[in-house]
């Protein structure tokens, strides 16, 4: 839209005042000449054989970076952290089930928590927590 009506639309966003008509008679005559001629040109050395053959190439450029070394490099960061997380996983669920273990063993069905206890016994440590508060909060 710029390109088609720039008088109206995009002189008017300039600085400063522009007197210039981009499509004059003899401005769309030159262009059009240039483009007509670049084609002449184009098709009378493909015709006569002068144009050189296409060779199939690689052209290594800055867009190799982004192509092919960038997803490389993030493919195998990916997969060394994704061995670093399930390795760490996989320790953490060992020490998870050791501690599960362990609980079962003292508070599972036949664990020592797990098994009735005498009312003195019970009465005696309620005493000794009660002396700990107590020594505790006079100190």
């Amino acid at each position: 839209a710029l390109g088609m009506f720039p008088q109206t639309l995009l002189y008017p966003l300039l600085p400063h005042g522009v007197d210039y008509a981009p499509y004059t008679f003899t401005h769309v005559l030159t262009q059009l000449q240039l483009l007509l001629f670049a084609g002449l040109a184009f098709v009378t050395l493909m015709k006569t054989g002068l144009y050189p053959p296409e060779i199939p190439s690689l052209n290594v450029d800055f867009d190799w970076f982004y192509r092919r070394l960038l997803p490389g490099v993030a493919t195998r960061s990916w997969n060394f952290a994704l061995h670093v997380w399930e390795t760490i996983n996989a320790e953490v669920a060992r020490h998870v089930r050791t501690l599960i273990v362990a609980l079962f063993r003292h508070h599972g069905p036949h664990g020592m928590l797990a098994r009735t206890w005498p009312t003195a016994s019970m009465v005696l440590w309620v005493a000794v927590l009660l002396a700990s508060c107590l020594i505790f909060y006079y100190l």
